[in-house]
């Protein structure tokens, strides 16, 4: 019984989605604007890329953050120095 429920609330999802998203597509066609219809495996590349550039960018800048710490704790000797992840 509950697995016809959640298949029936899935199946209603997809029919509210499908549906918005044909509201979407015909203001456009309404408007004259261009469709755009991209590939799934495009979105899912720039996606995966995007995630590895935010991954980048914040180990930059706690590289950075670090070594501004351990310019403020500098007294001419190594101690209360953090060490850099590489």
């Amino acid at each position: 019984m509950i697995d016809v429920v959640i298949l029936c609330a899935l199946f209603g999802i997809f029919i509210l989605v499908s549906f918005i998203k044909g509201i979407q597509i015909g203001i456009k066609l309404r408007k004259n604007e261009p469709i755009e219809i991209q590939s799934p495996i495009t979105y899912v590349k720039e996606k995966i890329q995007e995630n590895n550039d935010n991954k980048i960018i914040e180990q930059e800048q706690e590289i950075t953050q670090i070594n501004l710490d351990n310019i403020d704790n500098y007294d001419g000797s190594g101690i209360g120095q953090k060490d850099i992840p590489r």
